[in-house]
């Protein structure tokens, strides 16, 4: 694909409907409509090719302006898609403009009476930009009216909603502004590594509207509220708290529909976060009573359905890895492939890359370390903007480990070089990576660990070492969203044992079971906190 081809990004997003929607649209049109042929001839191509679609048109007149064909074609297809989305998604602001034609036509009674409906429709969805623009229709119609006996009745309660409904807006673009900050932390990949996202940490967490619920003056507000909170509880890795957070944020949807329908993909998370913190606290009835509900949920379109499908078949695959169960997670892989043929839409970069990696994982517990070098490749051989940080460099740590596994050592070499400079450019480099890409590096300068007596000790007499310096990050916040990825104990106790990666975590988690039917039994239900990628040692030792 030629970079950035804007026309060729838009026609490749559309989904089946609006697909039949532009094709309709284009019927109602008259004169030379070489730009549908232009728009076939993009759709049908994989990767842009311009050159192609120049052979096509060779002779025509739109070879020689092909650049203005392209823009009108990607406006007429913009067009076509507010047409296709008017009546879902435009309704209020519609109901806003034809006050706004009433008014001009000066029929006020009739704009009057639609005001109404859309000012009710405002208020219960909190749609607050619309509601000013409403109280200013409101004011204008009784400056027209030429009533002043009214205007006096009326305009001081228009102007004191509109400073409530002022305030209300400015408290909700300060928690916006908050979770601006929050999206930073939560898409770096050392949290308060760093001194910028300390700051910014900070900033969140002692913020005078985190005092409490009520700070927050409506109900989006609050919702902003409820997820900052939680982003704390994830930081420091309160899985009951977070769970207890996410059903609050579920109630608030489930109570207003409207808040619900214009937050939908919000919504979405919050079924998600149900059932993914279930699954971690091992309440597997309730989270896979979570997990159906996303499933089964009745979106707006195929949009939701795109985002709906990358939840829960994200949610299985780790489900799966967590669990150790490696079989279970390639019927789940089968599974996700059948399902997205039927969906009208291509799934984001993202959901595809996360699959490449929860590929290469399973192959790599299971034992079969060069299918996971080639699932692992696909995703690093993809265009650096297009990965997520945090998801690279676990990715090329664990590109390290299969190619220990493989005896590559010569490859191994350059990898370690490679992999450390680019994680060093961060400005940071987290205790797990110092641990994990000092230990390989070590085994390929060596072929093994040199103690303390200058001893060179092979990969099984060096694992106990690597195994007691991470059990000691285990309860570092700092540290665990890496290791959490890359569950490097399992790996040298399956070394230590004879047995697959899989068999390691598979046997931890089933113990971890056993672990929390004992400490319920003793009353002691608030230990019910493990971690997502699957019990680790200090699960089966409290």
């Amino acid at each position: 694909m030629q970079k950035n081809d804007a026309l060729f990004e838009l026609v490749q997003s559309l989904t089946k409907g609006e697909k039949r929607n532009f094709k309709l649209l284009t019927q109602l049109t008259s004169g030379d409509k070489k730009y549908i042929q232009l728009f076939d001839l993009t759709d049908k191509q994989k990767v842009y090719n311009e050159k192609k679609i120049l052979k096509f048109f060779a002779g025509d007149p739109i070879s020689n302006q092909l650049a203005v064909a392209k823009n009108y074609l990607y406006k007429l297809i913009l067009k076509s898609l507010a047409y296709y989305y008017k009546e879902h998604d435009a309704e209020l602001s519609t109901l806003c403009f034809q006050v706004k034609i009433l008014i001009e036509k000066n029929l006020f009674q009739h704009a009057s009476k639609l005001l109404r409906k859309a000012k009710s429709k405002a208020e219960s969805a909190e749609n607050f930009y619309e509601l000013l623009q409403l109280l200013e229709f409101e004011r204008i119609i009784l400056t027209r009216t030429n009533d002043l006996k009214m205007f006096r009745g009326l305009i001081e309660l228009i102007q004191e909603k509109e400073i409530q409904v002022s305030e209300k807006l400015e408290n909700l673009r300060q928690y916006r502004h908050l979770a601006d900050k929050a999206y930073i932390i939560r898409n770096t990949v050392h949290e308060v590594e760093k001194p910028r996202e300390s700051e910014l940490y900070s900033e969140v967490t002692q913020s005078p509207l985190m005092a409490g619920e009520n700070m927050a003056l409506s109900k989006r507000a609050l919702l902003e509220y409820l997820n900052l909170r939680k982003l704390g509880f994830n930081f420091e890795r309160k899985v009951r708290e977070s769970l207890t957070v996410t059903r609050r944020m579920l109630d608030i949807f489930e109570d207003y529909a409207e808040i619900r329908l214009d937050n939908f993909e919000v919504y979405m998370e919050q079924l998600y976060d149900k059932a993914r913190f279930h699954f971690i606290l091992r309440e597997d009835e309730e989270g896979f009573e979570a997990l159906d509900q996303l499933q089964q949920l009745k979106t707006r379109g195929a949009k939701d359905e795109i985002v709906k499908y990358e939840r829960w078949s994200l949610l299985k695959l780790a489900r799966a890895v967590n669990m150790g169960e490696s079989v279970l997670g390639m019927k789940v892989i089968q599974e996700i492939q059948e399902e997205r043929e039927k969906l009208e839409a291509p799934v984001s970069k993202a959901q595809e890359l996360m699959v490449y990696y929860f590929t290469a994982y399973l192959y790599f517990m299971a034992g079969y370390p060069r299918e996971a070098l080639k699932w692992n490749n696909k995703l690093l051989n993809e265009p650096r903007n297009e990965i997520r940080e945090d998801l690279e460099s676990i990715a090329r740590i664990m590109n390290l480990f299969i190619l220990l596994e493989l005896d590559n050592y010569e490859l191994l070499d350059y990898r370690i070089k490679n992999t450390y400079r680019f994680i060093f450019k961060r400005n940071r480099m987290n205790g797990f990576e110092k641990a994990v890409i000092g230990f390989v590096r070590k085994m390929t300068d060596n072929r093994g660990v040199l103690d303390n007596s200058g001893h060179l000790l092979t990969l099984t007499e060096s694992l106990p070492g690597l195994i007691e310096k991470l059990n000691e990050m285990l309860y570092d916040p700092r540290e665990v969203r890496s290791m959490n990825y890359l569950d490097v104990i399992s790996w040298a106790e399956s070394k230590l044992e004879g047995r697959t990666m899989a068999d390691v975590i598979r046997t931890k988690y089933k113990r971890s079971l056993d672990v929390i039917r004992q400490k319920e039994k003793e009353g002691e239900k608030d230990y019910r906190f493990l971690e997502a990628n699957g019990a680790k040692s200090r699960d089966v030792v409290k």
